[in-house]
């Protein structure tokens, strides 16, 4: 066996050990996801196409929302998004509809940054934060997350 097998098997061996023994000593199984709110629903929307905004995040947040499929939808743009959202009128206009209506908005400060638009759509009502925290942060407590 080489020496790259048999410290990646040493490694294995005793991260399995420590994870075990944290779970012994707690007296439960170890569970990855804390805190699951079955009633969220976090879209990321990455993608600069308009038809898949319009036709399918946008619209998919807006009728989920609407017919309560969701109680609590936070749309998260992020990469060429953040620049569709902050250039074109009718998004912008369904964006603003849908936070009235209480769809949360947020935008990847990194990513409006990037392509100049941070004040463009903080003025919509998008919250503009640090966006690896925040997705993190959902996948720990396994919320739904859909990605267009």
């Amino acid at each position: 066996m080489n020496y790259f097998k048999k410290t990646t098997l040493a490694a294995y061996f005793i991260f399995l050990t420590l994870f075990s023994f944290n779970a012994f000593a707690q007296g439960t199984k170890p569970v990855p996801i804390i805190n699951k709110d079955p009633e969220k629903l976090v879209i990321v929307w990455t993608s600069g196409d308009r038809e898949i905004a319009m036709n399918m995040v946008l619209m998919f947040a807006k009728n989920s929302y609407d017919f309560g499929l969701w109680t609590d939808i936070e749309v998260i743009i992020w990469g060429p998004s953040a620049k569709l959202a902050a250039s074109d009128e009718e998004i912008q206009t369904q964006i603003k509809k849908m936070i009235k209506s209480g769809v949360k908005f947020k935008a990847c400060q990194v990513c409006a940054d990037n392509y100049g638009v941070a004040k463009d759509l903080s003025n919509l009502g998008i919250k503009v934060t640090w966006m690896s925290q925040v997705l993190t942060q959902h996948i720990a407590r396994g919320n739904y997350i859909l990605t267009f």
